[in-house]
């Protein structure tokens, strides 16, 4: 027994890929914007991490989270739609010029690459300077200023009986 779509059921089926069609296309174009966002705020964080600015830098980490949270959220409406995507194109047996998602689609793995490079090298310039600041503290614990001691008020020890007689 074979099946033939009638002519509404095709010209149905082409419109709903046609709809999915540009929704995943326009998903992939928000996605891209928000990497976009992602490596200027990588390039901000740089700069204050290298000037040791840490509100600025705190500031920006929260926004990092915004941002991040916002990628993952978009992600989980692509997926799902890139799969109807493909089951409408399949059971359609027609394809729709590609050419503009599988751009799409590169260029968001490029900006991917890009920022999992850039998440990489802040964290070491994060880290080095956590070490400074480490060896910064060390160095004032041990500086000649306290002579690698307690300072002096530490080391008397409290009074224990005050002697009140006149």
């Amino acid at each position: 027994m074979t099946t033939t779509l009638t002519a509404n059921e095709t010209a149905a089926g082409t419109s709903q890929l046609v709809a999915v069609h540009k929704r995943l296309k326009e998903l992939l174009s928000q996605q891209c914007d928000r990497f976009r966002n992602y490596l200027l705020l990588f390039d901000k964080q740089q700069i204050f991490i290298e000037a040791a600015n840490a509100d600025e830098l705190l500031a920006y980490v929260d926004f990092e989270e915004r941002v991040v949270a916002e990628i993952f959220s978009i992600q989980k409406v692509i997926d799902p739609l890139e799969k109807t995507y493909k089951t409408y194109e399949q059971a359609d047996g027609r394809f729709l010029p590609r050419n503009d998602i599988t751009v799409l689609k590169a260029a968001l793995e490029e900006l991917r690459q890009e920022a999992v490079y850039k998440l990489a090298r802040n964290r070491e310039l994060l880290s080095a300077r956590m070490t400074d600041i480490r060896r910064e503290i060390d160095a004032l614990k041990n500086s000649s200023f306290t002579g690698g001691r307690r300072p002096v008020f530490h080391s008397y020890d409290a009074a224990s009986l005050v002697d009140i007689t006149c």
